[in-house]
């Protein structure tokens, strides 16, 4: 299989998993604690036409990316590796790029629809109407008192932040390296240079002592 094959696979399973893992903060974080996606919480809004159309949920960020990393973590570690150590390293390195990876799609939504609030009132109506008639608006629930929920409007605004936002993310999905082990010689070297250093200079003080007893039995 080839890489690019492989990296479109890679895109596909992290969607899944990211779908799951939505899903989990539903049926589970949003059934136990509703409280606990009101810390950052997302609830999307379709438009189409000047019509809404809601979504039945509203998901928390931070449960849904700890849900994905431990998700992505039992599904991406590499349980056939010799150097359990380096392994794991390379695990922790993956899961901060693959999470800062998929944030980047929510903050350049918020970003666009932040933006379009201060031009909201300068813009002719005609173009208002036109920019919120299709796409996405949705409202931010935060902890902070008097700003519990923000509305979010400029629906195609944000729905091109949306498109950006992903682009973004797969290339920086599709870019990740998978996990390789280091050659033995090579580990060997890392883990204890001063050896090879220590060797060097026996060897050298050795051939230093043969030219000197040579030397004498020449005498």
């Amino acid at each position: 299989m080839d890489t690019y094959t492989d990296q479109k696979r890679h895109v596909r399973i992290v969607l899944a998993i990211l779908l799951i893992s939505m899903f989990l903060d539903k049926y589970l974080v949003s059934a136990a604690a509703p409280g606990f996606g009101a810390l950052l919480g997302i609830t999307p809004l379709f438009v189409f036409l000047d019509i809404p159309a809601d979504l039945p949920f509203t998901f928390g960020i931070l449960p849904v990316l700890l849900f994905f990393a431990l998700l992505y973590a039992g599904w991406s570690y590499p349980y056939q590796a010799r150097q359990k150590t380096r392994a794991r390293e390379w695990l922790r390195r993956r899961i901060r790029a693959i999470v800062g990876a998929i944030l980047i799609i929510p903050l350049t939504v918020l970003a666009g629809g932040l933006a379009y609030i201060p031009l909201h009132d300068h813009l002719p109506k005609h173009v208002r109407n036109a920019i919120e008639s299709f796409g996405i608006n949705l409202d931010l629930h935060t902890p902070i008192p008097g700003y519990e929920v923000i509305h979010l409007r400029g629906s195609m605004v944000m729905f091109c932040c949306l498109l950006l936002g992903g682009r973004i993310c797969i290339r920086r999905i599709r870019g990740m390296a998978p996990y390789l082990e280091v050659p033995v010689q090579e580990r060997t070297i890392r883990r204890a240079p001063e050896h090879a250093a220590v060797r060097e200079h026996a060897e050298a003080r050795g051939r230093t002592e043969g030219r000197e007893r040579a030397a004498i039995d020449a005498a």
